[in-house]
């Protein structure tokens, strides 16, 4: 199978480069907060292309690169290229989910035939090549996807635990209660 489009309840804690992930505070506000819908219990996001072509993306956490169906592709005159026997590849200047902007994308272009099955009537694939240097969160009861510069919940030292076994001492997580 080409994606895993099972959705899960995440909270990712991936902070970018050069931030200390121990400064983050409860009051961070998100980059973005975007209303999604469900399709078949997946995640589906709207996003614009070049600040002006909307699509419907599905949030797929385990999927590398973008993916664009090629039905999309042509209906937005974006132009893809790629060697035979490669998979096409097109760059575009900006995409953005809300308030989260990405610049110099590239997405992997496929054929309908292909892509349309697994992910449903949308135009593609919203992955990890977006939001791998942000913070995502689901939120399934209030149907939206938040993304933050860095974790909104704030580090705490883990906590030592009393232990009946001699030389062994266990840790709780440094979560908030």
């Amino acid at each position: 199978a080409i994606l895993s489009t099972t959705s899960i309840l995440l909270s990712a804690s991936l902070a970018p480069a050069g931030s200390d992930p121990g400064r983050a505070s409860v009051s961070t506000r998100p980059l973005a907060e975007i209303p999604f819908t469900l399709h078949q219990n997946a995640v589906i996001l709207e996003a614009k292309i070049n600040g002006r072509d909307p699509i419907r993306l599905l949030l797929d956490t385990g999927w590398g690169p973008l993916a664009l169906v090629s039905t999309a592709a042509q209906r937005l005159d974006l132009q893809s290229n790629g060697s035979s026997g490669e998979i096409p590849r097109l760059a575009v200047e900006s995409l953005a989910v809300g308030g989260a902007v990405k610049h110099g994308v590239v997405f992997e272009v496929f054929p309908a035939e292909e892509l349309g099955p697994l992910i449903g009537p949308h135009d593609g694939v919203l992955s990890t090549a977006f939001f791998k240097d942000l913070v995502l969160q689901i939120d399934y009861p209030s149907g939206v996807v938040r993304f933050y510069a860095s974790s909104p919940i704030p580090k705490q030292p883990p906590e030592a635990i009393e232990n009946d076994e001699p030389g062994r001492t266990l840790l709780r997580a440094g979560l908030p209660t």
